[in-house]
């Protein structure tokens, strides 16, 4: 339930980002568009469960 939620916050902001559980881990990876949507999918997380701690691999898509 708490895995289906966290990724329930997440797809809304980015869906090419993956959230996966493990123990008290949630780890976010993927790419986003930009600094800004990295942060916010690393908060909205916090903002949904926050006992967990955060691993955020996100990569932010270069500038052209």
């Amino acid at each position: 339930m708490v895995a289906e939620l966290m990724s329930t916050a997440v797809s809304r902001i980015n869906s090419n980002l993956q959230v996966e559980v493990v123990d008290q881990w949630v780890q976010v990876s993927g790419q986003a568009n930009s600094w800004h949507e990295k942060q916010l999918a690393q908060e909205s997380l916090r903002s949904v469960c926050s006992s967990y701690q955060i691993r955020n691999d996100i990569r932010v898509a270069a500038w052209n």
